[in-house]
């Protein structure tokens, strides 16, 4: 039973972890160092249903992510493509 409940921690330990380092990348902070120690798991609750909303919560940091890289990328992509305009037009 007790390494059923350390399974269940390091389950949420870990999911936890991932969504405060997407966060933090989203946030624009990616040298942020977060170690399982930093991570708190109330373990007064290690329901699948308080897991599963921990892995629905990753999955939204995961979309959100995914639509800023590629908002950024596309602003790149115009940046750039508007600066070989300039230049083609001031060659």
């Amino acid at each position: 039973m007790q390494l059923r409940k350390e399974e269940r921690v390091k389950q949420f330990q870990d999911i936890q972890m991932q969504i405060q380092k997407i966060s933090a990348k989203i946030e624009g902070n990616s040298e942020l160092e977060i170690s399982l120690s930093d991570i708190i798991v109330n373990e007064n609750d290690l329901s699948l249903k308080k897991l599963e909303e921990y892995q629905v919560e990753l999955q939204r940091l995961h979309e959100e992510k995914v639509q800023k890289n590629n908002s950024y990328q596309l602003q790149c992509n115009y940046r750039l493509g508007t600066i070989d305009y300039m230049y083609v037009l001031v060659s």
